[in-house]
């Protein structure tokens, strides 16, 4: 049965990405391997001061450029991305009811 499931969610999984529009969305630009680096790190470190050349850096990429590709890619800019990513996280912290808001905003930088 476990068997069953991981092929359903593998098969559910490779549908969603072929139906995403000329595969746009962040799950599939951490597929990127432009991207994936500067998403991966977004995620592992949201409270860090991140700035765009920092992370066109991490894509091998001149800002403007990465700007625009990660904007094809992901629908947002890489900063809008970014602010969105706190608030997710900002989310499941607040529901995990152990920091107050003071922390998890210390947590997380900027918010907005």
């Amino acid at each position: 049965m476990r068997n069953l499931v991981a092929k359903l969610d593998r098969e559910t999984l490779r549908l969603f990405l072929e139906s995403s529009p000329g595969g746009v969305g962040w799950f599939t630009a951490l597929a990127d391997p432009r991207l994936a680096q500067s998403i991966k790190a977004m995620h592992s470190d949201p409270s860090h001061a991140w700035t765009l050349e920092e992370l066109a850096r991490m894509a091998g990429m001149f800002r403007t450029t990465f700007a625009q590709y990660f904007r094809r890619r992901v629908s947002e800019t890489p900063i809008s991305y970014l602010a969105s990513w706190r608030m997710i996280s900002a989310g499941a912290k607040l529901i995990q009811g152990k920091e107050t808001m003071a922390e998890i905003s210390m947590s997380l930088g900027d918010l907005v």
